[in-house]
């Protein structure tokens, strides 16, 4: 039997999968609330009762969004294949628990959005469709690239009378029966969420190993040739090898032009002990990525001819804020990377010439925030182009578009987080999912405070990134001493 199956850690009774789901968003659930608090709290202050009002809404529903989230995970890490299929009732009672949870979550923040004003009915099913996505995308990650593509491009390959005839329809079975298709569709989406849970068997089994897999290359446990073939078959290692054309570049300078300096040292240390959040991938990844898009733009521009400009704004609108984020979160993601690598950097420090202590530290804190700046600024160039682009093939040529100012408000928040990189990593623990949630939401929240305070506080776009800069600029002297007296960064959580 093979050492997936030997794993298998059955749970039984909705009591005790209740339990696992409430450990699981414990410490979530406390954190959004006193984030929502927060966020509600710099709303009042800044933009009065009115703003409140409209803000209390949607960010309760983006903290049960959240939650949603971690729930699902907890869920899904119970769905072992041998539980499924020898414990007797426990998938069953997995998928009854996972769709009371979902209709729980879906009709709390209708109602929630109800309270403020907004129609409850309607956005219970939008949040009842954004919930199964979300679940989707979780048991199924390469949804992630259908959630931004498919919708960003509909308007090139929907006719604009057969989208105007969907949405009409809708909204006429709507207003005849709000309450019944509300019902309606979450009985649909609950279906989906039964079904997302498999019953064991071998395919059951190829998809757990894959899952685990990709968990354990995701947190760079597993990172070589092998384990991605066993993951995807040849076709990922040819892909692998294609992403990676800049770093491979990038080491073979570094190699011919090598120096025993401690700057060329712990670049070269840097690059063995950091390769998949390096900027080198990065960089690289992202230029071919955003090049296939603008290839596919330009292509779409000869064949399409004048139809293009209808839905030329909106691909650049889910484009542009996905680029920054492609570009931006792997770095914010190093803490992750450099904790399961700590053993090579024990080795690594043994290297001829590799600084030690303080100086060791000031060498890699220059080179993260670099890099970080780097990766950011890469970022902001693709948005801007992105614009311009929408711009010139525009019909209006009106301002900027609403997720390009999304995208200018992310990276502002983004930015000052480059200099975070800078602490003790001596003590850094390992870091699980929930923070990784955390961050998202915390993002998110933040974007929807400076979209909400940018027209009482008259905040454009540049304004937000100079301020975004200035707050980096303090942060950086600040944070600079903590660097010099702190241990070695490596090998990194070795006194946590």
């Amino acid at each position: 039997m093979s050492a997936v199956l030997t794993e298998a850690k059955p749970s039984g009774g909705h009591a005790q999968i209740f339990r696992v789901v409430l450990r699981a968003t414990r410490l979530m659930g406390g954190l959004l609330l006193f984030l929502l608090v927060l966020l509600l709290v710099l709303v009042a202050f800044f933009g009065g009762r009115e703003s409140l009002t409209a803000a209390a809404g949607p960010a309760s529903a983006l903290a049960m969004g959240g939650l949603w989230w971690v729930a699902f995970f907890a869920l899904l890490a119970q769905n072992h294949p041998v539980a499924a299929r020898l414990v007797p009732g426990q998938l069953k009672q997995l998928r009854e628990v996972a769709v009371v949870v979902f209709l729980g979550v879906s009709a709390s923040c209708g109602a929630v959005l109800a309270l403020t004003g907004l129609p409850g009915p309607a956005w219970t099913i939008a949040a009842g469709v954004a919930f199964t996505a979300l679940a989707m995308a979780t048991r199924w990650p390469w949804l992630w690239v259908a959630v931004w593509v498919v919708p960003a491009t509909a308007a090139w390959w929907v006719p604009s009378d057969a989208r105007a005839w969907m949405w009409l329809r809708a909204v006429h079975i709507y207003e005849e029966q709000p309450v019944s298709m509300a019902a309606f569709v979450l009985v649909m989406m609950a279906m989906v969420i039964w079904r997302l849970f498999q019953a064991g068997g071998p395919a059951h089994e190829r998809s757990w190993r894959r899952a685990q897999l990709m968990q354990r290359l995701t947190r760079n446990q597993v990172g070589n040739g092998r384990s991605v073939t066993a993951l995807s078959g040849g076709f990922a290692i040819v892909s692998v090898r294609a992403f990676s054309w800049l770093r491979t570049l990038w080491q073979e300078h570094l190699i011919r032009s090598g120096r025993p300096t401690a700057r060329s040292v712990v670049a070269r240390a840097e690059l063995g002990a950091n390769p998949h959040s390096h900027w080198s991938l990065v960089v690289g990844s992202s230029a071919l990525v955003l090049g296939m898009i603008f290839l596919a733009i330009a292509v779409t521009l000869v064949v399409l001819g004048g139809r293009v400009n209808e839905g030329m704004r909106s691909a650049a609108q889910g484009l542009a804020f996905g680029v920054i984020g492609m570009l931006v979160n792997p770095s914010l993601s190093a803490a992750t990377i450099l904790f399961k690598r700590r053993r090579e950097q024990g080795l690594l420090l043994l290297l001829p010439g590799l600084p030690r202590g303080a100086a060791l530290n000031r060498q890699l804190a220059r080179r993260q925030l670099t890099q970080y700046v780097l990766c950011w600024a890469t970022g902001m160039a693709a948005v801007l182009a992105l614009e311009a682009l929408t711009q010139f093939t525009a019909k209006d040529h009106g301002g900027p578009s609403f997720l390009i100012g999304w995208a200018f408000n992310y990276a502002a928040l983004t930015l000052p987080l480059g200099v975070v990189q800078w602490r003790d990593w001596s003590v850094q623990r390992q870091p699980n999912n929930s923070a990784t949630v955390l961050y998202m939401l915390a993002v998110m929240g933040g974007m929807v405070l400076l979209s909400m305070l940018s027209g009482p506080l008259h905040l454009t776009h540049v304004r937000v990134l100079a301020l975004s800069v200035c707050l980096t600029a303090v942060l950086a002297v600040w944070r600079w001493p903590v660097v010099t007296r702190s241990a070695s960064f490596w090998p990194v959580g070795r006194w946590s």
